[in-house]
C-alpha cells in the first residue's frame, strides 16, 4: 500500500501530528499515514457512536486539549498571533469533524505553530 504522498517527514508539523497520535493514542502506522485516514478510523475516536454525538464531541474535545499539552511539553511555541485558545477551538473543530482528513488536523497544527526549521521542535 502506497503512503498517502500528503505526509512529509521534512514537514515537523506533520511528524508531531504523527507522534501524538502514536504515542498519546497508541494508533498504528498504517491507519495515519497509509489508509488516507479519516479522523473516524484512529483511537480516540468511538466508531459505534454517531458521528456528530456528544460523546464523539468529548472525545474530540479531550483529543484537541492533549495535542495541545502534546506541544507545550515540547516547548513548541506558537506563531504570532496564535494562542491556545485558537488553536485549540480550530483543532477542536477539525477533530469533531470524523470525516475530515488526519492530514487537515496536520495542516492546522502548522499553522497554528513555528515549524519548517523555525524555532520551536526539537
Amino acid at each position: 500500500m502506497a503512503r498517502d504522498e500528503k505526509w512529509k517527514g521534512s514537514n515537523r508539523a506533520h511528524v508531531l501530528t504523527f507522534e501524538y497520535f502514536k504515542q498519546i493514542h497508541m494508533d498504528d502506522l498504517e491507519t495515519i499515514l497509509y489508509k488516507k485516514g479519516k479522523l473516524n478510523t484512529l483511537k480516540y475516536w468511538n466508531p459505534a457512536a454517531p458521528g456528530s454525538s456528544e460523546e464523539n464531541e468529548m472525545r474530540a474535545f479531550d483529543a484537541a486539549a492533549m495535542l495541545i499539552r502534546f506541544a507545550f511539553v515540547r516547548s513548541i511555541k506558537f506563531e504570532d498571533g496564535m494562542t491556545k485558545e485558537t488553536a485549540m477551538a480550530e483543532f477542536y473543530k477539525i477533530m469533531k469533524d470524523g470525516d475530515k482528513e488526519i492530514f487537515s488536523l496536520a495542516e492546522a497544527v502548522d499553522k497554528y505553530y513555528l515549524f519548517n526549521n523555525e524555532e520551536g521542535f526539537q
